[in-house]
């Protein structure tokens, strides 16, 4: 589907993304556990699967 976007933990904590919508630089000023890349992959996995339930 060309209409999904590959996001990866690096991507979210290195880009610009956090600025735009969350107002800060940072993923820890909005919660500290945030800043972990394998929590992070932790829920882009499960919103992946809440798309995709059949994979």
């Amino acid at each position: 589907n060309n209409d999904t976007i590959d996001i990866t933990p690096t991507c979210i904590i290195s880009g610009n993304l956090i600025k735009t919508y969350f107002g800060t630089d940072y993923l820890a000023d909005i919660h500290t556990s945030l800043n972990n890349a394998d929590h992070l992959q932790y829920y882009i996995d499960k919103i992946q699967k809440e798309i995709h339930p059949q994979g």
